[in-house]
Formats: C-alpha cells, structure tokens, sequence
C-alpha cells in the first residue's frame, strides 16, 4: 500500500457566546481546551480561561460541550492533539481514537451537527473541521489555540496548517505517514492532520496511468484549490518527495 498526502487540514474549536460576537478570539491552550472536555471547566468566566484572555470580559455562562457520537477522523486528529497536551485526558480518556467515552458533554452527527449544535446553543463549545466554521447560514466563532512553542496563539488558518508540516519535514519517513498534531513552530497551528489517498503500488497496467495522473494533477495543479476549500496545500519540499512515491507507482511491475 502507498500513501500519498494530498491535503492539509485543521480542526477549529468552535464555541457560542453573544457576549463576543463580532470580536477577536478567544485564546485556549491545550490544557485549558482538555480541561474543558473533561468536564472540569464548566463556566466561560473560570479562572483558567481568564488567564489565558487577559483583560477579556467573559460571562458566568455555563459550558455546554459538543462532541461528535458518532465515528470521526475529526475526533481522532482532536483527540491525537489533547492526548499529547494533557497527562489528565491521557490518564483519564486514553489514547487518540475515532470514538472515545466522552467525561462530559452531548453528542451530535457529524461535523454539520457539531457546528448546528453549537450556533443553536448559548454558551457551547465544540470542534469541527475548518470547513464548517462556515456553513451555510451559520457562521461559528473559532478559538486561537497556543501553539507548542507558547510563543503565540495560532488559528486554524490555511498557512498556519501548512506551517506544522514545513517544521517537520526532516521527520517525515520515506513512506510519507506522520502526524501534525502540536508541532513545533511559531505559526504551526497544533490541530491538524492529513488527507491521503491510498492505494496499490502494483496497480492493473490499464488503470496505473490514470490513478498517477490524478494523484500528480491532485498535487500540483490541484494544490491552489486546497485553501479554496479551508484546507491547507502541502509544502514543495513534500510535494517533491510525492513525486517519487507516484513514480514507483509508475514503474512497478
């Protein structure tokens, strides 16, 4: 099996609040976002999230937290990054996976149900992906998440997703599996993962041509739609490794 990047996404904390509609984000870092899926911060005004907002004006509203019920890749890149941030969720929920025993919260479909649930209810918090801050008519803010180095409070941005990659391209193994999740780098945005496409290298002769030519157009002529979209293109460097990948595809027997 060959794995060829293909996208770059990020997940986004969403969250509801009247009270900061129409102004600038609310800062979390990752202990502070673990804290509240956990079930351990319940209040917009706790002590926690005032630290970390200095000088913001949050409510006494209570936190109503929205995960997914269903199996997600969402879930899995959002839970890969509080696993690596927070010794408590680790202790306490385990490792990153596609469905997990939430502490606390309710449960919505999908992506689209996570962010309808959020818009409708005061106070809510959840995670999709970068795609459905916007959606529709709904219109979700979106926290800035500290990156690793705590230098800076990074968003789920295009460049700040490809940012995490570029800092660890000497890390990346020869068949192109990794993970984003908290890199290093003052622009790299901590929630992140990557979209492949998976295949055969040994691939029927009569449908090798095709599937390379997609996969080459998909990254390179295809990157620019990337952000288009809300996801992110890969950096040069890895497109170049890609196409070496495609190559052996191309070549084998």
């Amino acid at each position: 099996m060959v794995h060829i990047p293909l996208l770059l996404c990020g997940v986004a904390p969403v969250y509801n609040l009247k009270e900061r509609k129409g102004k600038p984000p609310l800062q979390l870092t990752g202990e502070v976002l673990a804290d509240i899926f956990l079930g351990k911060i319940t209040e917009w005004n706790d002590p926690a999230l005032k630290a970390v907002n200095p000088g913001v004006d949050l409510p006494a509203t209570k936190i109503t937290v929205v995960h997914r019920e269903d199996p997600s890749g969402t879930t899995l890149l959002f839970t890969e990054y509080l696993a690596e941030v927070s010794a408590a969720w680790r202790e306490q929920v385990g490792r990153p996976a596609s469905v997990v025993k939430w502490p606390a919260g309710v449960g919505a479909p999908r992506n689209v149900g996570v962010a309808t649930r959020v818009d409708k209810t005061e106070g809510a918090i959840g995670y999709v992906d970068r795609l459905f801050t916007s959606y529709e008519d709904m219109k979700l803010d979106y926290a800035a998440v500290q990156n690793k180095d705590k230098t800076a409070f990074v968003r789920a941005e295009p460049d700040n997703m490809t940012a995490a990659v570029r800092g660890i391209l000497a890390e990346i193994p020869e068949d192109l599996s990794f993970n984003v999740a908290n890199k290093p780098g003052k622009d790299a945005y901590p929630i992140c993962g990557v979209v492949y496409a998976v295949c055969f290298q040994a691939l029927p002769e009569a449908e090798r041509g095709r599937v390379v030519d997609f996969l080459r157009w998909a990254t390179h002529e295809g990157q620019p739609l990337a952000a288009k979209m809300d996801y992110a293109a890969l950096p040069p460097e890895l497109v170049e490794r890609v196409d070496r990948r495609l190559e052996a595809i191309k070549a084998a027997p």
